[in-house]
């Protein structure tokens, strides 16, 4: 009588080197399929409004939204740092060893110099990771 063969499933991920960190190769690739048909221009950060509860536990981003003045403040320039879409790198007004002042911006999202450049601003993503150092994990 011959038996089933066990179904092997592996559980390691390829992973890619960029010079923020290492990256799990399908993560950067549903970072490309969301951000690759954005219009992005390369910006100095700076503050915007924020929405601020009166309480100082949750901040938003103000970008209009209604908000009830007894119990949130509208700050000015509340919103002191964003994160790149990729990487999450701090971008932020000060210059620091693990920040950045300027990325690239759709009006949303921001993208650092090196994740951009790397991974967003391509049209062939898979030959472009293909020449990026490797590993399974």
């Amino acid at each position: 009588m011959c038996w089933p063969q066990p179904i092997k499933i592996s559980c390691m991920s390829i992973y890619v080197k960029l010079p923020t960190g290492d990256f799990d190769i399908e993560d950067l690739r549903e970072f490309y399929a969301d951000l690759k048909d954005s219009s992005f221009k390369f910006s100095v950060w700076k503050s915007r409004p924020a929405l601020i509860e009166k309480n100082r536990k949750t901040f938003w981003l103000y970008t209009g939204q209604n908000y009830d003045p007894k119990f949130i403040d509208l700050v000015e320039d509340g919103w002191t740092q964003d994160h790149c879409y990729v990487c999450s790198k701090t971008i932020t007004d000060t210059k620091k060893e693990y920040t950045e002042t300027s990325g690239y911006f759709n009006g949303f999202d921001w993208v650092c110099k090196d994740c951009y450049e790397i991974v967003i601003d391509t049209d062939d993503l898979e030959k472009r990771l293909s020449e990026l150092p490797q590993y399974e994990k």
